[in-house]
């Protein structure tokens, strides 16, 4: 299940596993932005870049990048339609416009695989430890556990993922079938997921309280190394350069 769901972590050895959650968080955001902002060829190096680091550092195969963007399977057109209306001409959709929307399509599948990565090389326990600590230190006490709450909210996206594809396998073995099925059984399907996603949201908040959860609760607090300061001027170097080259 886990090699085939997108934004799951991967316990590993690599590197990249290594590196303090905060300094990946802040790259990534940084070369987000630049793969939004960049030139076009600079995007494409960024989305090349994550490609060859998810392949090395997770071992990940052909099917597991393609579900890293299935989002864009049925967003994606939606997207270049939205970006090619035009009212202010006789011509509902405006041809020039599409070469920007797939280029904005390409930004976004770079975007989705720089995210691909950071969530299968960091556990999102161990970036709500690095974020509460970092609170803790800031505001100098500690009942402040907001990591907790933006780890869960992290786990919830490939818990989704999860969610959705038991739901789909659980209705093939009873017969249903995509291509020949009714929006009634769709809507089943959909409805199945759903309940899935309530019960483990209950299911977390019980586990919770079960354990007598205190926001004062003991975290690790990994020290940050050379390569943890490293990372993060590097990736502000090369977005600066992708920018600056556009």
């Amino acid at each position: 299940m886990a090699a085939l769901t997108p934004f799951y972590f991967e316990a590993r050895a690599g590197p990249l596993h290594r590196i303090h959650p905060i300094s990946k968080f802040v790259s990534l955001l940084v070369l987000s932005w630049a793969s939004m902002r960049g030139s076009p060829a600079a995007a494409a190096v960024l989305a090349a870049l994550a490609v060859i680091l998810l392949v090395a550092a997770t071992g990940a195969g052909l099917r597991d990048l393609s579900a890293a963007l299935r989002f864009l399977a049925w967003l994606g057109p939606f997207i270049v339609v939205l970006k090619c209306l035009s009212f202010d001409s006789a011509v509902l959709l405006d041809q020039s416009e599409l070469g920007p929307a797939l280029l904005y399509l390409g930004r976004l599948a770079t975007v989705l695989l720089l995210a691909d990565l950071y969530f299968r090389t960091t556990g999102t326990g161990a970036l709500g430890d690095a974020i509460s600590g970092l609170f803790r230190s800031v505001f100098r006490t500690d009942r402040l556990d907001p990591g907790l709450y933006l780890g869960l909210a992290m786990s919830f996206v490939p818990l989704c993922f999860e969610s959705y594809q038991r739901a789909k396998e659980a209705a093939i073995a009873r017969g249903f079938s995509p291509r020949h099925t009714r929006y009634a059984a769709l809507a089943r399907v959909f409805e199945s997921y759903l309940v899935k996603m309530i019960r483990s949201g209950v299911w977390t908040a019980r586990a919770l309280e079960a354990r007598c959860y205190d926001p004062a609760r003991t975290i690790r607090r990994p020290p940050l190394q050379a390569l943890d300061l490293f990372l993060p001027v590097i990736a502000l170097l090369a977005s600066a350069a992708t920018v600056l080259a556009k």
